[in-house]
């Protein structure tokens, strides 16, 4: 079952795939799921994980996805993997638990409704990137980040999309 359900698909989709089909315990294909990836506990929304990826990242960026069809998500990892930024699916609650042991406070504001989370060592191409997507698919929105250790808002996070690449300089 694995390797039916690993093919092109991304891990963190099917770590939630099996989570739902937890609720279907009974149904077949949903036993073989659980069997191949187990219960849902293994989701990466561990606040360890997270405060661990902040720490790391010279950006976050916090973007709203909701809108974005399954080919425009897996379109927009593409852009980002190929910038070397990272984009991940937590639960809001367990990224303000990250905030608050970080001293992000300020970022809590914008940790609602469906988010995904931009992590890189690069502190603009998060921004770039998901700006540069933003303006084809409007349903994208550029939230908030942290970019070298401060708090930015949306407007701060467009002056630094604004900014080329190193190779670009």
């Amino acid at each position: 079952v694995k390797e039916i359900f690993t093919t092109g698909m991304p891990e963190d989709t099917l770590l939630r795939f099996a989570a739902y089909a937890e609720s279907f315990s009974n149904h077949p294909i949903s036993k073989s799921i659980l069997k191949a990836y187990g219960k849902a506990g293994i989701w990466t929304d561990d606040p360890k994980e997270i405060t661990e990826k902040m720490k790391n990242s010279d950006a976050t960026v916090v973007c709203e996805y909701r809108g974005l069809s399954v080919a425009e998500v897996s379109e927009l990892r593409r852009n980002l993997r190929a910038e070397g930024v990272e984009l991940k699916v937590y639960k809001n609650t367990m990224v303000e638990r990250a905030c608050d042991e970080l001293g992000f406070g300020d970022l809590k504001a914008s940790l609602s409704g469906p988010n995904a989370f931009a992590f890189s060592t690069d502190a603009t191409a998060p921004s770039r990137v998901l700006a540069k997507f933003a303006k084809k698919h409007k349903c994208l929105v550029l939230k908030s980040g942290i970019v070298e250790g401060k708090v930015a808002n949306a407007k701060e996070l467009a002056k630094y999309a604004s900014i080329p690449s190193r190779e670009g300089l």
